[in-house]
């Protein structure tokens, strides 16, 4: 599994963006709360995001609003589809928070809405997966 999560990366790569200001080691995180933003039309990048955070031994909890002042580390996100036939993300970011202050940021985004390129229509999963790994990479 390890390797197919590589191969859609590489094969992606070719027309795809990720910037990544990953969380520094000296932040202690168990637990992200996330802010649910209603305004994502994607069915699965929500549960996606929730578990690959999960798969870095942290705990989460969805917020429907601004998350509550006792979540000392939270997550806001923005993300983009476009339709080719079917749905496929084409950007994603990601800021995580420690109180009010911005400690790692995350993007993916396909050039040009990936064109000919057929990796488009990957995984919304196989598309975030590195990016949330670069960003916890510490943790």
């Amino acid at each position: 599994m390890k390797y197919f999560f590589l191969l859609i990366t590489l094969l992606v790569s070719g027309c795809t963006t990720i910037v990544v200001n990953p969380v520094d080691a000296s932040y202690k995180i168990s637990h992200i709360c996330i802010e649910k933003n209603p305004n994502i039309t994607s069915d699965d990048f929500l549960t996606v995001i929730e578990m690959l955070i999960n798969e870095h031994s942290i705990t989460t909890t969805i917020h429907e609003s601004k998350s509550p002042s006792v979540c000392e580390f939270y997550l806001t996100y923005d993300a983009t589809d476009t339709w080719d036939f079917v749905p496929y993300l084409v950007n994603a970011r990601l800021w995580l928070y420690n109180q009010k202050t911005q400690i790692g940021f995350a993007q993916y985004r396909l050039k040009g809405g990936g064109g000919l390129d057929l990796s488009k229509w990957a995984s919304v999963e196989s598309k975030v997966k590195p990016v949330v790994d670069q960003l916890l990479v510490n943790h």
